[in-house]
């Protein structure tokens, strides 16, 4: 929290006195700062939000990657998260972690974030594709986990 309001302390002098240089009031304009009504600024990360993963059917089973469940119980919520849900009820069967995200505590965790980025059903095996190039098979019969 320290290191964000020092952040803001220096880049905030930083814009305005570029504004004072521009003749374009639109030129001013940071893109990742919005000013309430009440002159406080706010830092956006440069991070887009992840486009949900389709997920997978095999079987009257439902396999999906969710970017956010209000049930889940991790602290992370649902990063490199599988969840495996039965059509016919509608009933979580399984939860399986696939990968963990270690986060450097200086640094913001939203650009730190890998998420799942697709899905491919091949045989009983769901391939799974993460942001960063990494690819694990989960064998659906016996859920092992191989990364590739």
């Amino acid at each position: 929290m320290i290191r964000r309001a020092l952040i803001i302390s220096i880049l905030t002098p930083l814009i305005i006195s570029c504004a004072d240089k521009s003749k374009n009031p639109e030129c001013d304009k940071n893109p990742f700062v919005s000013a309430d009504n009440n002159g406080f600024k706010f830092y956006y990360a440069k991070r887009d939000i992840p486009k949900g993963v389709q997920p997978v059917i095999h079987n009257n089973i439902e396999y999906s990657a969710p970017l956010y469940d209000k049930d889940f119980e991790d602290s992370v919520g649902c990063i490199g998260f599988i969840i495996a849900k039965d059509l016919s009820n509608d009933s979580v069967i399984w939860k399986k972690k696939i990968y963990r995200v270690a986060y450097d505590m200086n640094l913001e965790t939203d650009v730190q974030d890998v998420y799942i980025d697709s899905l491919v059903l091949k045989c009983d095996n769901l391939f799974i594709h993460i942001e960063n190039g990494s690819t694990f098979k989960l064998n659906l019969v016996n859920k092992d986990l191989t990364q590739f």
